[in-house]
């Protein structure tokens, strides 16, 4: 069993307003480049890391910039979330930064430019921190709701790629999936519903399922760091992942596809897939 500690993702202001910034604009020019496939990943990623490095006294800034740009184009744009996966990993293998001529690493919040990806996972936590889903049905609510289905499929497909910037977004799984499947639908606050967090949670699963099923960690908690790998009201095992807390994420699955009231038949059939590709990973593991 591997100890995780808790990533410092609490207490984080809401995110700064963007779109008036040249910078932003810049890096938006990059990502059409790419997308048009006037450009690879590998040379978009080169193409943000002069950006972001090119006022090195505001370096924090304009990291802040470049994650943000790349997090609102993959929950915005599903379609090009293979690329802005292959633009932030070609980041995290460039080679550090170097403040000085003897090659020292350049250094943002103790974390590596760029093998750390220093902040990214802060920006990440934005996603999730004060998430709400607007009460009334309608347009808002389904962008809403599809936005953060996105993001979740986003970190999911970083985590994929197995690289150590994104190791610790299994915390942004734990926190979905206990949202979704942890809680009882009678419990359930309205702005916090099941037609945005079970969907999410089956993504991770779609996309991460049999690395999730093999993941055996747990988070340090306490009264200065939290406790971010604790359980909702259905769980109260391990502080993090392992088969048990699988075994009742399917199940939940399982019960919310069964027809409990207040589901819509999309997210039920939604639930009815995860829980059947979670019984096929655990097939294939015998």
């Amino acid at each position: 069993m591997r100890v995780s500690r808790v990533p410092d993702l609490y207490n984080m202001s809401r995110r700064a307003a963007i779109t008036g910034d040249d910078s932003y604009a810049s890096r938006i020019e990059v990502l059409q480049y790419l997308y048009a496939r006037n450009s690879s990943p590998q040379q978009a990623a080169e193409a943000l890391a002069s950006i972001s490095l090119s006022t090195p006294s505001e370096l924090a800034v304009h990291l802040t910039l470049t994650w943000t740009t790349l997090i609102i184009a993959a929950r915005e744009h599903p379609s090009h979330q293979a690329k802005l996966a292959d633009v932030l990993a070609s980041l995290a293998l460039l080679p550090d930064a170097q403040k000085n001529a003897q090659g020292d690493p350049v250094i943002v919040h103790n974390m590596r430019v760029w093998a750390d990806l220093p902040t990214l996972a802060w920006e990440f936590n934005y996603e999730w921190n004060g998430f709400v889903v607007p009460l009334h049905h309608g347009p808002e609510r389904d962008a809403t709701i599809a936005r953060f289905v996105n993001t979740n499929r986003f970190a999911a497909r970083l985590m994929a790629t197995h690289l150590p910037a994104f190791s610790c977004f299994s915390l942004f799984a734990l926190w979905t999936m206990r949202a979704a499947l942890e809680t009882p639908l009678v419990h359930v606050r309205p702005d916090q519903s099941l037609d945005a967090h079970v969907p999410a949670a089956a993504a991770w699963i779609d996309v991460l399922g049999p690395q999730i099923y093999e993941w055996d960690e747990e988070f340090e908690y306490g009264s200065l760091i939290g406790d971010g790998g604790v359980g909702g009201p259905l769980w109260d095992g391990k502080h993090g992942f392992c088969r048990e807390r699988w075994g009742l994420w399917r199940e939940r699955f399982g019960g919310l596809a069964g027809g409990e009231e207040g589901l819509s038949e999309d997210v039920k059939a939604v639930a009815r897939k995860a829980e059947e590709k979670m019984r096929d990973i655990e097939m294939a593991a015998v």
